[in-house]
């Protein structure tokens, strides 16, 4: 992957990235020394409005529109909405064992692991909700980056590669013209190509098993709720703040016209 991949989009929290770091320390070192990483710079403790981002600050940093090989840094899930999501969720005893391995304890991870379950309760409906009401700017950034590529080759990517990758994934296959019936075949197949070591995490972490799939019905919810509220897909990507015009940089980066690839051949002799 690395080896020819331009540009590297890590969809991933902070929280996330320090356990990979944990994890596996020699590749993330030399995933460092390939890649310039660089760090979107998003306000966590406020709220992600639909208002234009063209009219807001570009959050990523200086640099970022370089030619060198890099790894952009842009946690797609604001830590505020996936809070308010625990607190409103989390049982008293979930909280007070929270407050007794932070404080007391001073267990981190432990804290942590004792409010999983309230963010496993939403499930993937609530995980896409939560993206689609949250994450605009974000979502954005993540576009445009895809965009301001042209054409060179990409990854972007979050911890299992369905849910938050699944959704930018529709995204580009809408603006590149893919049909609905499959964008969601698409991420049905996602679930399938998980790696085992994921399927061991996520049971260690108890998780449902709804989290383990991708059931075409998730990416249906999504696309239906952007065309309920919005009016349409092109609609909501517009109040996002990436408009025709960066749609069509997509479009021309990513596609070509088979007509002008066909080679007139003779035909064959009788």
């Amino acid at each position: 992957m690395c080896r020819t991949a331009k540009l590297l989009l890590d969809l991933r929290d902070v929280a996330e990235k320090k356990q990979d770091r944990n994890d596996h320390p020699n590749r993330m070192r030399a995933l460092d020394l390939e890649f310039k990483p660089l760090s979107a710079n998003f306000d966590d403790t406020k709220e992600d409005s639909l208002l234009p981002v063209r009219s807001k600050p570009s959050p990523l940093p200086q640099g970022a529109a370089s030619s060198e090989k890099k790894v952009i840094y842009i946690p797609l899930i604001p830590r505020h909405a996936v809070g308010r999501v625990i607190n409103n969720n989390a049982s008293r005893r979930q909280k007070f064992l929270y407050l007794l391995y932070s404080h007391v304890c001073c267990s981190r991870r432990r804290a942590a692991q004792s409010l999983l379950p309230a963010f496993w309760s939403i499930g993937l409906k609530g995980l896409n909700s939560l993206l689609m009401e949250h994450s605009h700017i974000r979502v954005c950034a993540v576009l445009k980056e895809i965009a301001e590529a042209k054409g060179a080759a990409l990854v972007f990517f979050c911890s299992a590669g369905k849910d938050r990758t699944g959704y930018i994934s529709a995204l580009l296959l809408h603006i590149l013209g893919v049909s609905r019936a499959q964008i969601v075949h698409d991420y049905s197949l996602s679930a399938s190509l998980l790696p085992a070591k994921y399927h061991s995490a996520i049971m260690n972490m108890n998780a449902p098993a709804e989290w383990l799939h991708s059931p075409p019905e998730i990416i249906e919810f999504v696309l239906s709720h952007l065309e309920t509220e919005h009016g349409s897909v092109d609609s909501y990507l517009d109040k996002l703040g990436f408009s025709h015009e960066w749609r069509q940089k997509i479009r021309d980066s990513y596609l070509e016209d088979i007509r002008t690839q066909c080679v007139r051949e003779e035909p064959f002799p009788l």
